[in-house]
């Protein structure tokens, strides 16, 4: 067999366990926020439920990236499953209410969310969801002079007044406080500290971790050790990841001012305490780990990414690489099976879990296996 060896371990080559009596968690709510990253971190936990046979929430609509309708999750909103099945892992869209996954999922579900900077959030959202249209009068004020980011963000008050919500059960589209939304906010409490306050406090005890988009391997690491997970567990596509690129294409060089920011500090304080709470909450939680330990183990884990990339980078590879062990992982090998799950997007993890699951429970395939997985 043909073996690629990775040797650039910065530490002990000698693999020495830091937790013998840690037993991986395999029961895990994630909270897909919207334009948070979360994609490629809802990938993460969907080939881990598939490699581990786990039971994997899927819609009853086949690809559908939603389950429930709101707040509310009804059996008729999922695939079917036996009577009495619980779910091990959740990670579509829905909106946060504890209530819904205590009918679905063991009591000793923990749950995982991701934020990121309310204002990289927002230009994201209006680049990929054009929510110009959502605002009547937007495009005709703004014309060519400035891009509707910029025209938002100059008066986010005045827009947020008009917004006009879209018809879905979860909706995508949205200008002020998603994240919170997505969360669960159900009210307007800008205004209100003790209600911010207590809305934080809400999902701090809720939630084992929240990860921050922009610290996106750390908070990978952090949530192996929560979880007890292998290093290779939280592998992603870092390619493609790296690769999403949400800059506007215009020749107006001032894109957001120091005055829009502030705008939007004000207009949108829910997901701005949020996002700070939880930004210092990651840190934190990084410095009770020990901060030169654990910023090692990153430092590993993005030098073992680098290596993964280029290796699952050539076609129809038929070598296979060897990740040697470290302070932070057993050995580990890398192969053509391994890359081509690395590359699956949801909707294929949706088709191949769904043939799994109805193997498993009904001993037949659904026939609608992906037939366009693809390799790097």
């Amino acid at each position: 067999m043909n073996f690629i060896d990775v040797t650039k371990v910065q530490r002990l080559s000698k693999y020495i366990p830091s937790s013998p009596t840690c037993t991986p968690h395999p029961n895990i709510a994630f909270i897909k926020v919207h334009k948070c990253g979360s994609s490629t971190t809802q990938a993460i936990f969907m080939r881990y439920g598939f490699e581990h046979d786990l039971v994997v929430a899927l819609p009853r609509e086949v690809i559908s990236p939603w389950i429930g309708c709101g707040s509310v999750i009804r059996p008729q909103h999922a695939m079917k499953l036996p009577p009495g099945t619980k779910w091990n892992i959740f990670t579509h869209h829905t909106i946060y209410d504890k209530t819904n996954f205590e009918r679905f999922m063991p009591k000793n579900t923990r749950f995982v969310a991701i934020l990121r900077h309310p204002m990289s959030r927002i230009k994201s959202a209006f680049n990929y969801f054009h929510l110009e249209k959502n605002l009547p009068g937007m495009a005709a004020r703004g014309r060519l002079l400035e891009l509707p980011i910029q025209t938002y963000l100059k008066n986010p008050a005045y827009w947020d007044a008009v917004f006009v919500k879209p018809d879905k059960c979860i909706p995508d589209e949205c200008v002020k406080n998603c994240m919170a939304k997505d969360l669960g906010l159900q009210q307007d409490i800008d205004n209100n500290q003790r209600a911010v306050t207590k809305f934080i406090k809400g999902i701090e005890r809720d939630f084992t971790l929240v990860m921050i988009m922009e610290y996106f391997d750390h908070s990978l690491v952090m949530l192996k050790r929560r979880l007890c997970w292998t290093l290779r567990d939280i592998l992603y596509n870092s390619r493609q990841y790296k690769s999403k690129n949400y800059n506007y294409k215009s020749s107006n060089s001032t894109i957001i001012t120091k005055e829009m920011e502030d705008n939007y500090r004000l207009s949108s304080a829910v997901d701005h305490a949020l996002y700070a709470y939880f930004n210092q909450s990651l840190w934190s939680k990084i410095q009770e780990e020990g901060s030169e330990d654990f910023l090692g183990e990153v430092r590993h884990f993005q030098t073992i990414l680098v290596s993964v990339w280029r290796f699952c980078a050539v076609r129809n590879q038929t070598a296979r690489l060897r990740m040697k062990a470290s302070p932070w992982n057993d050995e580990f090998v890398v192969d053509r099976r391994l890359c081509s799950n690395l590359r699956k997007q949801r909707w294929q993890w949706d088709l191949d879990i769904r043939d799994k699951l109805d193997q498993q429970f009904y001993q037949k395939a659904s026939g609608k296996k992906d037939q366009v997985n693809g390799l790097w």
